[in-house]
């Protein structure tokens, strides 16, 4: 389980959800779930009724009531979304009245402390969510909110899974990146010079060496940068990042912002960088490896929960997560 206090968690999720993302993994699937996770949701969800309350654990933006909402329309069944994080999804404004009155989002809310009054959900799921919980109160809690035959589905990270790969090459890049080699420390050294080419002070430019040894650093950052990249299965991150050090240059050069105006840009860049990592290595503390998944498993059965169901979640040779099915005692 992270280390990283709830504080701290609340702040980075809630900054990544007000970018609009619906779930985690954006950048993988740019729409909502497909593939082997959408179709170990629709055998989950097809059967849910009007009469059923579900209660969604780690929601973001919701991504799972809007599968439900795709599947079942306005025979949607009663939904509380909860998550640590602020979050205000966009897309539940387009819902008609009657349905949205049956989707309720719950934000700052912890899966250790649930709002809820005791037998309250016919169904319980989670997205790459409750494995962020600290297992051994919130297993409890959700075991105390299920009614009696309820059912429990759950999607979890698992510490060799694909996802987990990527996030820790990522968070390697993302270290380099805020290091002292990186194009993102040695670029404001540059802005000043940029500024003056763009008010047309060539000449001075031509007789300070400053601007020379700026220049000749920066260079040897990007190089260092695109010789990474060049080495790495997974150099997404290094390329946005070069891309969007060069757009900020670009404007700069040309006028249309200020260096100050540009060093501030990089300084964000930077902040939502620090975030990113945050959340890679909760990903990856929270991930579950063979003696994770059993102690979560012998948690839920010290509180009532049975049939429990462990599977592994692939697509195309690619390990996706854990699957977890079960049954809350009759």
């Amino acid at each position: 389980m992270t280390n990283l206090n709830n504080q701290i968690r609340r702040k980075s999720w809630s900054h990544f959800w007000q970018q609009g993302q619906l779930h985690s993994l954006a950048s993988s699937m740019p729409d909502n779930y497909h593939g082997a996770i959408a179709n170990f949701w629709q055998r989950e969800l097809k059967s849910l009724t009007t009469e059923h309350a579900i209660l969604d654990i780690g929601t973001g933006n919701g991504a799972l009531p809007a599968m439900i909402f795709q599947i079942h329309q306005e025979n949607m069944p009663e939904i509380d979304a909860i998550d640590l994080a602020e979050i205000a999804p966009a897309w539940t404004q387009e819902l008609p009245e009657k349905i949205a009155r049956r989707l309720r989002f719950h934000g700052n809310t912890q899966a250790e402390s649930l709002p809820f009054p005791d037998a309250r959900f016919d169904l319980c799921i989670s997205q790459y969510g409750f494995e962020y919980t600290h297992l051994d109160i919130s297993s409890k809690e959700l075991a105390r909110a299920l009614k009696p035959g309820g059912r429990l589905s759950l999607v979890l990270h698992h510490a060799d899974s694909h996802l987990v790969t990527v996030a820790r090459e990522e968070l390697r890049h993302n270290s380099w990146l805020r290091s002292d080699a990186s194009p993102l420390i040695t670029a404001p050294a540059v802005l000043p010079y940029l500024q003056m080419a763009s008010q047309g002070r060539v000449a001075e430019l031509a007789q300070n060496p400053s601007a020379n040894t700026a220049r000749s650093n920066l260079n040897q950052a990007m190089q260092g940068l695109s010789a990474i990249a060049a080495q790495s299965a997974y150099p997404d991150l290094l390329h946005e990042s070069a891309e969007f050090i060069a757009q900020v240059l670009g404007s700069t050069g040309s006028g249309i912002i200020t260096a100050d105006h540009a060093v501030q840009r990089l300084q964000h860049y930077q902040q939502a960088l620090e975030q990113a990592a945050l959340r890679h290595q909760e990903l990856c503390s929270c991930a579950m490896d063979d003696k994770g998944i059993v102690h979560m498993q012998n948690l839920l059965t010290q509180h009532g929960i049975k049939d429990i169901d462990i599977a592994i979640l692939k697509e195309n040779n690619y390990l996706l997560g854990w699957t977890l099915t079960a049954r809350k005692s009759s």
